[in-house]
């Protein structure tokens, strides 16, 4: 999708999609959004890493979730599954 604010593509939403969804609920790991829309916020470097909490995990499916003061974000790519067309990275907060 092009983001005409950032001036770049931004990865599609892609919580729908993939072995990860499952992974991520047997984990316990919640995000606090999970609808597709406009970017919302973007946080600089100086302010994201003090929003990082100890709270980490490498997904089977390839992706990792990280926890932050404002819940889960899972970012990377997914390894395909058979017969899986979707090959965006994700990035969800």
């Amino acid at each position: 999708m092009w983001n005409a604010a950032l001036g770049h593509r931004s990865p599609r939403h892609s919580s729908r999609y993939g072995m990860w969804m499952k992974e991520r609920s047997e984990n316990n790991i919640h995000l606090s959004d999970q609808h597709h829309g406009p970017v919302d916020l973007l946080i600089g470097a100086d302010v994201a890493g003090k929003l990082l909490t100890t709270g980490n995990k490498l997904l089977s499916s390839g992706s990792s979730a990280i926890e932050t003061k404002l819940g889960w974000t899972v970012m990377g790519r997914t390894r395909r599954e058979k017969g899986d067309e979707n090959t965006d990275p994700i990035l969800q907060c």
